[in-house]
């Protein structure tokens, strides 16, 4: 063992050692100084199997190959970590020369972990490489929410997409974070035109108003509604907190339509507003069969007097 962590290896174990982040230490020629606790509880190799060995790989991989630290201290050189850990590390940015990385262990309890490491190199008085040290932490239950809320928004995706309804979604900065492609078909504006966008007001509309679902998300007052959609508007008697409106909206190529608007507030599961959802559809064929009904009615009321 190098004379520097030789005289402080009983400080540097005892230190270690009641330290709650598995940490392990190798000095200059990669046989383990320190392998606290933590780490016992975290690998299930007691420290007495790899202390004064060059075995702590085998807590890791199935084949011999060099850890985090191993890497570290033999120069840290980019290309040796690139090739062990492809695009999976990366320099730190709180201790100089060290490197973290994140990376799946299969052979981890009964389903591999996930774990996030961190190795730094040790230097002497003089400011020589004696040893590296690295730290490992059990982020399997991060990766696993990650991953969920991934699945959670990739099935959000495909229940708007797949509606055969215009749809919209904004978060609750008011960004547009769905835009189908039954409401690129209604307004001629491609998703990607609009998507993660602030522009809060209808595309068809000729004068500069928010969506009703902005209105919605913000949780103005009734009378506000009314100002932006004037009077067309109603309380939805289906979901509570909605609104509906009806507007006759001129479109880019100069054809009107009427379209009926629902919007509702998106709530997390401890009822915090997190977003809203607009949906839009074109009404224009059932308010010409009702004008004509009604043009109809007028004919025979008048040819009856």
């Amino acid at each position: 063992m190098p004379h520097f962590l030789l005289d402080h290896n009983i400080k540097l174990s005892g230190f270690v050692d009641g330290n709650p982040v598995a940490t392990f230490i190798i000095d200059a020629d990669h046989r383990v100084v320190c392998w606290n606790k933590a780490c016992e509880a975290l690998t299930g190799i007691a420290a007495e199997r790899v202390i004064a060995t060059g075995d702590h790989w085998r807590a890791f991989y199935a084949t011999e190959r060099p850890t985090m630290a191993d890497l570290i201290l033999d120069g840290g050189k980019e290309t040796d970590i690139q090739y062990f850990y492809r695009d999976k590390f990366h320099p730190s940015v709180l201790i100089d020369g060290a490197c973290e990385a994140e990376d799946f262990f299969a052979d981890f309890g009964d389903s591999g972990r996930w774990l996030h490491f961190t190795a730094a190199p040790i230097l002497d008085d003089q400011g020589r490489v004696v040893g590296a040290i690295e730290t490992l932490q059990d982020i399997t239950e991060r990766r696993r929410a990650e991953a969920a809320l991934r699945d959670k928004e990739a099935f959000v995706s495909q229940v708007v997409e797949s509606n055969s309804v215009p749809t919209m979604v904004i978060d609750r900065e008011h960004r547009i974070t769905h835009w189908n492609q039954a409401c690129v078909a209604l307004t001629g504006m491609p998703a990607d035109s609009v998507r993660f966008s602030r522009d809060r007001w209808h595309p068809s509309f000729a004068d500069a108003r928010p969506f009703l679902a902005d209105l919605v998300l913000d949780g103005v007052i009734e009378a506000d509604f009314h100002r932006f959609y004037r009077g067309n508007l109603r309380k939805s008697t289906l979901i509570d907190g909605a609104f509906e409106a009806e507007e006759f909206v001129h479109g880019e190529d100069g054809v009107g339509r009427w379209l009926f608007f629902t919007a509702s507030a998106l709530r997390s599961r401890d009822g915090v507003v997190i977003g809203a959802i607009e949906t839009m559809q074109d009404v224009t064929e059932r308010r010409l069969a009702e004008e004509s009904l009604r043009e109809s009615e007028e004919r025979y009321r008048q040819l009856s007097l």
